[in-house]
């Protein structure tokens, strides 16, 4: 099983709305995906987000990232982000929200795209 986790900073408090109705596009889309197994929005603060998602393998991941609202959001992320915050590796552990803030700022496979 592959883990994918990810952080998002907003530029702007009023980007919000427009970041959870998107997000809430992007979990449906994946749990409708061949091979996901779990996908969640971990929370975070009114400009900084936290996700989570597992799947069977990193093709279905792969598959999934490059198509439908998940691709829109790619395509939107400088628009709507300061800074991401990426990781997917292979496991299946339960991780906590306390658990996937410190290994997205800490491990050092942590892949971080910056926008101004």
């Amino acid at each position: 099983m592959f883990i994918a986790i990810g952080n998002f900073k907003l530029k702007e408090k009023k980007q919000l709305f427009q970041f959870l109705r998107l997000s809430k596009k992007i979990e449906q889309q994946a749990l409708k995906a061949a091979g996901n197994v779990e996908v969640k929005l971990l929370g975070g603060s009114l400009t900084n987000f936290y996700v989570l998602s597992k799947w069977e393998s990193v093709e279905a991941m792969q598959n999934f990232s490059r198509t439908g609202f998940h691709k829109e959001a790619i395509a939107r992320s400088k628009d709507l982000s300061s800074e991401i915050r990426l990781i997917y590796f292979e496991g299946d552990q339960d991780l906590t929200k306390k658990e996937v803030k410190t290994m997205l700022h800490e491990d050092e496979r942590v892949r971080v795209l910056k926008f101004n």
